[in-house]
């Protein structure tokens, strides 16, 4: 019976959720991450009010991982898309720099705590820092846009965080890939290096595009593709589990793959992005309900060293990135904490190391990024909003635009 019940308020959450992000509301209402939704399933969650048991949200795993699959499609089939353009060469070089400092420094940061002062194995702690690294990196599409909707300005600085965090995503989605790959499923019979499990990663989302694309050629419309998309995800999310691989990795690069081998690629694109908000919300309420908080000391020590240095990290690229870029001093303090702005791949990060890698090393990385979003969430998006509103002014205002900067392929 409570397994039934939360299935039908997750349909719910995802009828909700189709219309709150489609464009059929007022656009600018509701969290830019969906901590919203995260919160309401740890308060309903066993952690609080145990509204949903343990058991029953163990039972939506299979659902919620072939969730985070098709949501890592979305994001490969858009990836190096600013809504309908290209990215600019400078936005994207500048959000893969950034995502890559932020999950190497506080990567380091989590390694050198857990390793020494919680006492963690070599390999544990790695482990460990590599989640919360990579849940730590990621420059919120969403909360530009949120920030951007409450604002008049749509200039230069706008732009380039846009780009930015429409770039930055190839970080932690690969990353976990990578992560995974040093810890492979023992149903693998043949045992294999990691570079090797990498390869395999990779090479089965490249496979599974062009199977995609070559499939699709002939057909005249794009919305007649859904049964290919939809069995290449179930294919690609199952075979990345059984072995496992990571399927955020896998689907990831077969939505690149498919968006530049497909004739379809624009069509593609937007269909995709219109099934985003009905897969991704009530993935975030399952997240949230397997949020644990473990109250002894070394848990606490890892998950402290976390969040603060991710603030750190991210406030002090923030401040860098307005220092080199001249803007003004009235918005270099609100744009350097507008970078503490998290979106939903932190969780679905967290979520997947949650269930890879069960015990402590997956409830310190979910619980690490259920934290920094909710954190990121109280701050982020009011001070990035600030800063546009400061900094930016509206276009009608701005001098002749100039020769639009190369775009990244």
């Amino acid at each position: 019976m409570s397994a039934m019940v939360l299935l039908l308020g997750m349909l719910v959450v995802a009828y909700l959720g189709s219309l709150l992000l489609s464009g059929r509301v007022v656009r600018g209402y509701g969290l830019p991450s969906g901590s919203e939704w995260l919160m309401l399933g740890f308060v309903l969650g066993p952690a609080l009010l145990g509204v949903a048991s343990e058991s029953a949200l163990r039972s939506f795993e299979p659902l919620a991982g072939i969730s985070m699959g098709w949501i890592a499609l979305v994001l490969g089939a858009e990836y190096g898309y600013a809504g309908e353009r290209r990215v600019t060469l400078r936005g994207f070089w500048l959000g893969v720099s950034f995502a890559l400092a932020s999950a190497g420094l506080t990567g380091a940061a989590v390694y050198a705590v857990a390793r020494y002062l919680a006492h963690f194995s070599a390999f544990d702690a790695a482990l460990i820092a590599a989640g919360m690294g990579l849940s730590s990196c990621e420059t919120a599409r969403y909360a530009v846009r949120w920030a951007s909707a409450r604002s008049t300005a749509q200039g230069p600085i706008h732009a380039l965080l846009e780009d930015m965090a429409d770039s930055d995503e190839v970080v932690p989605l690969v990353g976990v890939g990578v992560s995974f790959a040093f810890a492979p499923s023992s149903a693998a019979i043949v045992p294999l290096t990691a570079a090797a499990w990498i390869g395999i990663a990779a090479g089965l989302g490249v496979a599974l595009g062009l199977t995609c694309a070559m499939l699709l050629r002939g057909m005249h419309r794009a919305r007649d593709a859904w049964p290919v998309l939809v069995g290449a995800a179930l294919l690609g999310t199952g075979v990345a589990w059984r072995l496992g691989l990571a399927p955020l990795t896998v689907m990831f690069v077969m939505g690149v793959v498919l968006s530049l081998g497909s004739r379809h690629g624009p069509e593609l694109r937007r269909m995709l992005a219109r099934t985003e908000p009905a897969v991704l919300l009530p993935t975030l309420l399952l997240a949230g309900g397997l949020v644990r908080f473990e109250t002894h000391t070394p848990f606490l020590l890892v998950l402290g060293a976390g969040v603060l240095a991710r603030c750190l990290v991210r406030g002090l690229l923030g401040s860098a990135l307005a220092g080199a870029s001249e803007t003004p001093s009235r918005m270099r303090v609100p744009l350097a904490l507008g970078f503490l702005s998290t979106g939903a791949l932190t969780t679905l990060i967290g979520l997947g190391f949650a269930f890879r890698f069960r015990g402590p090393i997956g409830d310190l990385v979910l619980a690490c990024a259920f934290t920094i979003s909710v954190v990121g969430e109280l701050v982020g998006p009011l001070s990035l909003s600030r800063a546009l509103s400061q900094g930016d002014q509206p276009l009608e205002d701005n001098e002749p635009a100039a020769p639009a900067e190369e775009s990244a392929a």
